[in-house]
Protein backbone atom coordinates (compact mmCIF):
# COMPACT_ATOMS: atom_id res chain seq x y z
CA UNK A 1 0.00 0.00 0.00
CA UNK A 2 1.62 3.07 -1.12
CA UNK A 3 -0.87 5.89 0.22
CA UNK A 4 -2.23 6.23 3.79
CA UNK A 5 -4.39 3.61 4.81
CA UNK A 6 -7.12 6.10 6.38
CA UNK A 7 -7.52 7.83 2.71
CA UNK A 8 -7.26 4.59 0.68
CA UNK A 9 -9.92 3.39 2.31
CA UNK A 10 -12.03 6.59 1.91
CA UNK A 11 -11.37 6.59 -1.47
CA UNK A 12 -12.20 2.66 -1.82
CA UNK A 13 -15.84 3.98 -0.27
CA UNK A 14 -16.44 6.22 -2.76
CA UNK A 15 -16.33 3.77 -5.14
CA UNK A 16 -19.70 2.16 -6.74
CA UNK A 17 -19.27 -0.49 -9.39
CA UNK A 18 -21.10 -3.78 -10.59
CA UNK A 19 -22.13 -6.03 -8.76
CA UNK A 20 -20.48 -8.50 -10.38
CA UNK A 21 -16.86 -6.67 -9.63
CA UNK A 22 -17.48 -7.25 -6.05
CA UNK A 23 -17.84 -10.52 -6.75
CA UNK A 24 -14.54 -11.04 -8.78
CA UNK A 25 -13.05 -8.85 -5.43
CA UNK A 26 -14.35 -11.66 -3.08
CA UNK A 27 -13.56 -14.26 -5.40
CA UNK A 28 -9.80 -12.83 -5.73
CA UNK A 29 -9.60 -12.20 -1.71
CA UNK A 30 -10.60 -15.84 -1.33
CA UNK A 31 -7.71 -17.43 -3.20
CA UNK A 32 -5.45 -14.42 -2.34
CA UNK A 33 -4.88 -13.70 -5.73
CA UNK A 34 -3.61 -10.45 -6.77
CA UNK A 35 -5.60 -7.96 -8.66
CA UNK A 36 -5.47 -4.46 -9.62
CA UNK A 37 -8.34 -3.18 -7.29
CA UNK A 38 -11.29 -0.77 -7.89
CA UNK A 39 -9.23 2.59 -8.08
CA UNK A 40 -7.21 1.04 -10.70
CA UNK A 41 -9.77 -0.52 -12.15
CA UNK A 42 -11.60 3.21 -12.92
CA UNK A 43 -8.30 4.66 -14.49
CA UNK A 44 -8.22 1.81 -16.64
CA UNK A 45 -12.27 2.46 -17.59
CA UNK A 46 -11.68 6.22 -17.90
CA UNK A 47 -8.99 5.85 -20.39
CA UNK A 48 -10.66 3.80 -22.43
CA UNK A 49 -13.76 5.93 -22.81
CA UNK A 50 -11.33 8.64 -23.14
CA UNK A 51 -9.41 7.51 -26.15
CA UNK A 52 -12.84 5.79 -27.76
CA UNK A 53 -10.90 2.56 -27.34
CA UNK A 54 -11.68 -0.04 -29.71
CA UNK A 55 -8.89 -2.82 -29.24
CA UNK A 56 -7.55 -3.76 -26.09
CA UNK A 57 -4.85 -6.23 -24.97
CA UNK A 58 -3.63 -7.27 -21.42
CA UNK A 59 -0.49 -9.46 -21.11
CA UNK A 60 -1.55 -11.49 -17.99
CA UNK A 61 -5.09 -11.58 -17.29
CA UNK A 62 -5.68 -13.59 -13.84
CA UNK A 63 -9.34 -14.05 -13.58
CA UNK A 64 -10.39 -11.32 -15.81
CA UNK A 65 -11.00 -8.58 -13.43
CA UNK A 66 -8.74 -5.26 -15.22
CA UNK A 67 -10.60 -7.20 -18.51
CA UNK A 68 -13.61 -6.64 -17.21
CA UNK A 69 -13.32 -2.75 -16.36
CA UNK A 70 -11.93 -2.17 -19.92
CA UNK A 71 -15.08 -3.99 -21.45
CA UNK A 72 -16.90 -1.72 -19.70
CA UNK A 73 -15.31 1.23 -21.68
CA UNK A 74 -15.49 -0.61 -24.54
CA UNK A 75 -18.39 0.21 -27.80
CA UNK A 76 -20.28 -2.72 -28.53
CA UNK A 77 -17.73 -3.59 -31.91
CA UNK A 78 -14.85 -3.69 -29.76
CA UNK A 79 -12.48 -5.84 -28.50
CA UNK A 80 -10.51 -6.77 -25.48
CA UNK A 81 -7.50 -10.15 -25.83
CA UNK A 82 -6.49 -11.14 -22.15
CA UNK A 83 -3.99 -13.59 -21.85
CA UNK A 84 -3.03 -16.23 -19.03
CA UNK A 85 -1.71 -19.50 -18.64
CA UNK A 86 -4.74 -20.93 -17.10
CA UNK A 87 -7.22 -22.56 -18.85
CA UNK A 88 -9.17 -22.22 -15.10
CA UNK A 89 -8.90 -18.56 -15.06
CA UNK A 90 -10.01 -18.87 -18.68
CA UNK A 91 -13.60 -20.55 -17.84
CA UNK A 92 -13.86 -18.58 -14.77
CA UNK A 93 -13.75 -14.96 -16.64
CA UNK A 94 -15.66 -15.97 -19.76
CA UNK A 95 -18.69 -16.62 -16.88
CA UNK A 96 -18.40 -13.73 -15.26
CA UNK A 97 -18.23 -11.53 -18.42
CA UNK A 98 -21.11 -14.05 -19.86
CA UNK A 99 -23.32 -12.60 -17.23
CA UNK A 100 -22.37 -9.06 -17.24
CA UNK A 101 -23.35 -9.51 -21.04
CA UNK A 102 -19.92 -8.28 -22.23
CA UNK A 103 -19.31 -11.81 -23.41
CA UNK A 104 -19.10 -10.65 -27.12
CA UNK A 105 -16.18 -7.97 -26.54
CA UNK A 106 -13.83 -10.87 -24.64
CA UNK A 107 -10.98 -12.95 -26.65
CA UNK A 108 -9.43 -14.85 -24.03
CA UNK A 109 -6.45 -16.75 -25.47
CA UNK A 110 -4.20 -19.21 -22.78
CA UNK A 111 0.05 -19.24 -22.87
CA UNK A 112 2.43 -17.23 -23.02
CA UNK A 113 1.61 -13.68 -23.07
CA UNK A 114 4.35 -12.57 -25.34
CA UNK A 115 3.80 -15.26 -27.81
CA UNK A 116 -0.09 -15.07 -27.45
CA UNK A 117 0.77 -11.14 -29.07
CA UNK A 118 3.13 -12.34 -31.95
CA UNK A 119 -0.24 -14.72 -32.78
CA UNK A 120 -2.03 -11.42 -32.77
CA UNK A 121 -2.17 -9.02 -35.85
CA UNK A 122 -2.69 -5.50 -36.15
CA UNK A 123 -2.09 -2.55 -33.72
CA UNK A 124 -3.89 -1.84 -30.11
CA UNK A 125 -5.30 1.10 -28.57
CA UNK A 126 -3.91 0.48 -24.94
CA UNK A 127 -1.72 -2.39 -23.65
CA UNK A 128 -1.67 -3.64 -19.89
CA UNK A 129 1.36 -5.11 -18.92
CA UNK A 130 0.46 -7.35 -16.24
CA UNK A 131 2.83 -10.32 -17.18
CA UNK A 132 5.61 -11.42 -15.02
CA UNK A 133 7.83 -8.58 -13.67
CA UNK A 134 11.46 -9.89 -14.46
CA UNK A 135 10.10 -9.80 -18.34
CA UNK A 136 9.30 -6.33 -18.18
CA UNK A 137 12.62 -4.63 -19.57
CA UNK A 138 13.41 -6.89 -22.34
CA UNK A 139 9.20 -6.97 -23.82
CA UNK A 140 9.28 -3.08 -23.53
CA UNK A 141 10.39 -2.20 -27.31
CA UNK A 142 7.97 -5.48 -28.51
CA UNK A 143 5.06 -3.74 -26.63
CA UNK A 144 5.46 -0.72 -28.11
CA UNK A 145 5.40 -1.93 -31.52
CA UNK A 146 2.40 -3.53 -31.64
CA UNK A 147 0.42 -0.24 -30.12
CA UNK A 148 -1.20 2.59 -32.18
CA UNK A 149 0.51 6.14 -32.18
CA UNK A 150 -1.08 7.88 -29.53
CA UNK A 151 -2.05 4.25 -27.78
CA UNK A 152 -1.34 4.14 -24.32
CA UNK A 153 1.01 0.96 -22.32
CA UNK A 154 -0.52 0.86 -19.16
CA UNK A 155 2.09 -1.41 -16.45
CA UNK A 156 0.96 -2.58 -13.30
CA UNK A 157 3.56 -3.12 -10.13
CA UNK A 158 5.89 -0.64 -10.82
CA UNK A 159 6.81 0.59 -7.76
CA UNK A 160 6.51 -2.72 -6.36
CA UNK A 161 5.49 -2.17 -2.39
CA UNK A 162 7.54 0.99 -2.77
CA UNK A 163 10.94 -1.32 -2.84
CA UNK A 164 12.07 0.44 -6.00
CA UNK A 165 13.26 3.31 -3.90
CA UNK A 166 16.94 1.29 -3.07
CA UNK A 167 19.36 -0.69 -4.20
CA UNK A 168 18.25 -4.02 -4.67
CA UNK A 169 19.98 -7.59 -5.44
CA UNK A 170 16.15 -8.80 -5.95
CA UNK A 171 16.13 -9.51 -9.55
CA UNK A 172 12.11 -8.68 -9.77
CA UNK A 173 13.32 -5.32 -7.82
CA UNK A 174 15.85 -4.61 -10.01
CA UNK A 175 13.62 -5.80 -13.49
CA UNK A 176 11.32 -3.12 -12.61
CA UNK A 177 13.41 -0.06 -11.93
CA UNK A 178 15.17 -0.50 -15.40
CA UNK A 179 11.87 -0.92 -16.89
CA UNK A 180 10.79 2.33 -15.15
CA UNK A 181 14.67 3.89 -16.43
CA UNK A 182 13.66 3.19 -19.58
CA UNK A 183 9.88 4.21 -20.32
CA UNK A 184 11.26 7.65 -18.58
CA UNK A 185 14.45 7.60 -20.60
CA UNK A 186 12.68 6.54 -23.86
CA UNK A 187 11.80 9.31 -26.74
CA UNK A 188 9.01 7.24 -28.20
CA UNK A 189 6.92 7.55 -25.20
CA UNK A 190 5.41 10.28 -22.54
CA UNK A 191 5.66 8.33 -18.93
CA UNK A 192 4.09 9.14 -15.59
CA UNK A 193 3.88 6.94 -12.45
CA UNK A 194 0.40 7.49 -10.96
CA UNK A 195 0.61 6.09 -7.07
CA UNK A 196 -1.97 4.32 -6.45
CA UNK A 197 -2.18 0.91 -5.08
CA UNK A 198 1.46 -0.77 -6.56
CA UNK A 199 1.99 1.66 -8.77
CA UNK A 200 0.84 2.33 -12.26
CA UNK A 201 3.21 3.31 -15.43
CA UNK A 202 1.55 4.85 -18.17
CA UNK A 203 3.45 5.70 -21.16
CA UNK A 204 1.33 7.49 -24.24
CA UNK A 205 3.35 6.87 -28.18
CA UNK A 206 4.76 9.59 -29.82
Amino acid sequence: MIINPQLEKYILNLHKRHPILKEMEEFGQSINFPFLGPMVGTVLLQYTVIMQAKRILELGSGFGYSGFWFAMGLPDGGDIHCTDYSVKNKEIAEGYFSRANLGHKLHFHVGDALELMDQLDGEFDIILNDMQKTQYPSAFEKMLGRLRRGGLLISDNVLWRGKVVEASEDETVSAIQEFNRLIFESDAVISSILPIRDGIGVCVKR
